[in-house]
Protein backbone atom coordinates (compact mmCIF):
# COMPACT_ATOMS: atom_id res chain seq x y z
CA UNK A 1 0.00 0.00 0.00
CA UNK A 2 2.89 2.38 0.66
CA UNK A 3 4.36 1.55 -2.74
CA UNK A 4 1.55 3.17 -4.75
CA UNK A 5 1.93 6.63 -3.20
CA UNK A 6 5.70 6.46 -3.78
CA UNK A 7 5.15 5.65 -7.44
CA UNK A 8 2.66 8.50 -7.78
CA UNK A 9 5.09 10.88 -6.08
CA UNK A 10 7.92 9.62 -8.28
CA UNK A 11 5.80 10.16 -11.41
CA UNK A 12 4.80 13.62 -10.23
CA UNK A 13 8.47 14.50 -9.61
CA UNK A 14 9.40 13.17 -13.05
CA UNK A 15 6.66 15.21 -14.76
CA UNK A 16 7.58 18.27 -12.71
CA UNK A 17 11.26 17.87 -13.62
CA UNK A 18 10.39 17.52 -17.31
CA UNK A 19 8.25 20.67 -17.12
CA UNK A 20 11.07 22.54 -15.36
CA UNK A 21 13.62 21.46 -17.97
CA UNK A 22 11.23 22.49 -20.74
CA UNK A 23 10.66 25.91 -19.17
CA UNK A 24 14.33 26.57 -18.47
CA UNK A 25 15.80 25.40 -21.75
CA UNK A 26 13.08 26.34 -24.20
CA UNK A 27 12.25 22.74 -25.03
CA UNK A 28 9.66 22.35 -27.77
CA UNK A 29 6.62 20.34 -26.73
CA UNK A 30 4.04 19.97 -29.49
CA UNK A 31 1.33 17.64 -30.66
CA UNK A 32 2.53 14.93 -33.06
CA UNK A 33 0.88 16.54 -36.11
CA UNK A 34 2.41 19.96 -35.48
CA UNK A 35 5.44 21.49 -37.11
CA UNK A 36 8.69 22.55 -35.52
CA UNK A 37 10.50 25.69 -36.68
CA UNK A 38 14.13 24.59 -36.79
CA UNK A 39 15.84 27.62 -38.15
CA UNK A 40 15.23 31.16 -39.31
CA UNK A 41 17.31 33.88 -40.89
CA UNK A 42 16.43 37.53 -41.24
CA UNK A 43 18.18 40.29 -43.13
CA UNK A 44 17.08 43.77 -44.12
CA UNK A 45 15.69 42.25 -47.35
CA UNK A 46 13.94 39.07 -46.22
CA UNK A 47 13.06 36.58 -43.51
CA UNK A 48 13.16 32.83 -44.16
CA UNK A 49 11.89 30.19 -41.74
CA UNK A 50 12.44 26.43 -41.97
CA UNK A 51 9.86 23.90 -40.69
CA UNK A 52 9.62 20.10 -40.34
CA UNK A 53 6.86 17.87 -38.99
CA UNK A 54 7.48 17.02 -35.35
CA UNK A 55 7.12 13.31 -36.14
CA UNK A 56 10.01 13.55 -38.61
CA UNK A 57 12.24 15.38 -36.17
CA UNK A 58 11.39 12.95 -33.35
CA UNK A 59 12.23 9.95 -35.51
CA UNK A 60 14.98 7.77 -34.03
CA UNK A 61 16.93 8.25 -37.26
CA UNK A 62 17.55 11.85 -36.20
CA UNK A 63 18.88 10.87 -32.79
CA UNK A 64 22.65 10.91 -32.48
CA UNK A 65 24.99 10.30 -29.55
CA UNK A 66 27.77 12.70 -30.47
CA UNK A 67 30.06 11.26 -27.78
CA UNK A 68 29.87 7.60 -28.79
CA UNK A 69 28.94 7.58 -32.47
CA UNK A 70 30.38 9.03 -35.67
CA UNK A 71 28.12 11.51 -37.42
CA UNK A 72 25.43 9.47 -39.18
CA UNK A 73 25.38 11.60 -42.31
CA UNK A 74 27.44 11.44 -45.49
CA UNK A 75 28.32 15.13 -45.90
CA UNK A 76 29.06 14.77 -49.61
CA UNK A 77 25.57 13.32 -50.13
CA UNK A 78 23.97 16.00 -47.91
CA UNK A 79 25.59 18.77 -49.99
CA UNK A 80 24.45 17.09 -53.21
CA UNK A 81 20.80 16.80 -52.13
CA UNK A 82 20.84 20.34 -50.69
CA UNK A 83 22.16 21.75 -53.99
CA UNK A 84 19.60 19.76 -56.01
CA UNK A 85 16.79 20.89 -53.72
CA UNK A 86 17.77 24.55 -53.94
CA UNK A 87 17.99 24.38 -57.73
CA UNK A 88 14.52 22.80 -57.84
CA UNK A 89 12.75 25.43 -55.70
CA UNK A 90 14.61 28.65 -56.62
CA UNK A 91 15.26 30.61 -59.80
CA UNK A 92 19.04 30.11 -59.49
CA UNK A 93 20.87 30.81 -62.76
CA UNK A 94 24.51 30.69 -61.65
CA UNK A 95 26.48 27.81 -60.13
CA UNK A 96 26.21 27.27 -56.39
CA UNK A 97 29.40 26.91 -54.36
CA UNK A 98 29.40 25.53 -50.84
CA UNK A 99 29.81 28.22 -48.16
CA UNK A 100 29.16 26.31 -44.92
CA UNK A 101 27.75 23.20 -43.29
CA UNK A 102 26.54 23.61 -39.73
CA UNK A 103 25.49 20.78 -37.43
CA UNK A 104 22.85 21.92 -34.97
CA UNK A 105 20.64 20.43 -32.29
CA UNK A 106 17.24 21.03 -30.77
CA UNK A 107 15.85 19.79 -27.46
CA UNK A 108 12.22 18.76 -27.63
CA UNK A 109 9.63 16.48 -26.11
CA UNK A 110 9.29 13.34 -28.21
CA UNK A 111 7.25 11.36 -25.74
CA UNK A 112 4.27 9.23 -26.51
CA UNK A 113 1.63 7.59 -24.37
CA UNK A 114 1.76 10.46 -21.88
CA UNK A 115 5.44 9.92 -21.06
CA UNK A 116 7.41 13.14 -21.37
CA UNK A 117 11.00 12.71 -22.52
CA UNK A 118 13.25 15.60 -23.32
CA UNK A 119 15.39 14.47 -26.23
CA UNK A 120 18.08 15.87 -28.44
CA UNK A 121 17.66 15.81 -32.21
CA UNK A 122 20.21 16.90 -34.81
CA UNK A 123 20.04 18.58 -38.19
CA UNK A 124 22.30 20.28 -40.73
CA UNK A 125 22.12 23.64 -42.43
CA UNK A 126 23.92 23.78 -45.76
CA UNK A 127 24.61 27.25 -47.16
CA UNK A 128 25.79 28.14 -50.66
CA UNK A 129 27.19 31.19 -52.41
CA UNK A 130 26.23 32.35 -55.88
CA UNK A 131 26.09 35.46 -58.03
CA UNK A 132 23.31 37.22 -59.85
CA UNK A 133 23.66 37.22 -63.65
CA UNK A 134 25.33 40.67 -63.45
CA UNK A 135 27.97 39.33 -61.06
CA UNK A 136 26.57 40.70 -57.78
CA UNK A 137 27.12 38.14 -54.98
CA UNK A 138 24.18 36.60 -53.14
CA UNK A 139 24.73 35.94 -49.44
CA UNK A 140 24.70 32.36 -48.12
CA UNK A 141 21.88 33.33 -45.72
CA UNK A 142 19.54 33.37 -48.73
CA UNK A 143 20.84 30.11 -50.16
CA UNK A 144 20.47 27.77 -47.19
CA UNK A 145 18.87 24.34 -47.04
CA UNK A 146 18.00 22.69 -43.71
CA UNK A 147 18.21 18.88 -43.65
CA UNK A 148 17.56 16.36 -40.89
CA UNK A 149 20.08 13.55 -40.40
CA UNK A 150 17.67 11.13 -42.10
CA UNK A 151 17.62 13.29 -45.25
CA UNK A 152 14.28 15.03 -44.62
CA UNK A 153 14.44 18.55 -46.08
CA UNK A 154 12.80 21.30 -44.05
CA UNK A 155 10.15 23.39 -45.77
CA UNK A 156 11.45 26.87 -46.50
CA UNK A 157 8.96 29.71 -46.02
CA UNK A 158 9.55 33.29 -47.04
CA UNK A 159 7.74 35.29 -44.35
CA UNK A 160 9.00 38.77 -45.21
CA UNK A 161 10.54 40.58 -48.15
CA UNK A 162 11.94 39.36 -51.44
CA UNK A 163 14.81 37.13 -52.48
CA UNK A 164 17.51 37.76 -55.07
CA UNK A 165 16.78 34.24 -56.36
CA UNK A 166 12.98 34.01 -56.00
CA UNK A 167 11.05 30.84 -55.29
CA UNK A 168 9.87 29.08 -58.43
CA UNK A 169 6.16 29.34 -59.16
CA UNK A 170 5.54 25.80 -57.88
CA UNK A 171 7.08 26.79 -54.51
CA UNK A 172 5.69 29.11 -51.84
CA UNK A 173 4.81 32.58 -53.10
CA UNK A 174 6.99 35.53 -52.16
CA UNK A 175 5.35 37.83 -49.66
Amino acid sequence: MNVKPRIAIGQARSNCLAALVAACFGVVSLQADEEVRLYDVETSSFRLEYFVPKASLCSATNRWDHILEPIPADLHHVVKIAREHLMSIREVKEPLSLAAITLQQKLLSCGNGGIVRVEQRWWLSVAFRSNLPGGQPVAPAELTVVILLDGTIAEERLTKGTLAFPLKSSGSPQR
